[in-house]
């Protein structure tokens, strides 16, 4: 079953659990976007963006819990537009 709480404002890209945590971990309350709006919001790189984001959530522990909600990579609800294969390989 694919993970979809919502979609980006910008682009229409479906926001699973871990881009809302993300989301959320950077204050963006309001307007969750997906990786790639993110990523040139903040003016990075889509992986560069991960790296920084995803040590910080896992050093938060309610950000932590709230991304390992998401178990699988099979409830990734849009794996050609997200980086699924190193969001689940560092879980």
């Amino acid at each position: 079953m694919k993970s979809i709480l919502s979609y980006c404002p910008k682009c229409s890209s479906p926001i699973c659990q871990r881009l809302f945590t993300l989301n959320l971990s950077l204050g963006e309350e309001d307007n969750h976007l997906c990786f790639n709006c993110l990523a040139k919001l903040y003016d990075k790189n889509k992986l560069d963006f991960f790296e920084e984001t995803f040590h910080y959530i896992q050093s938060r522990e309610c950000f932590f819990k709230a991304w390992h909600k998401l178990k699988s990579e099979n409830e990734c609800p849009n794996q050609l537009n997200c980086i699924f294969e190193r969001c689940f390989v560092k879980t």
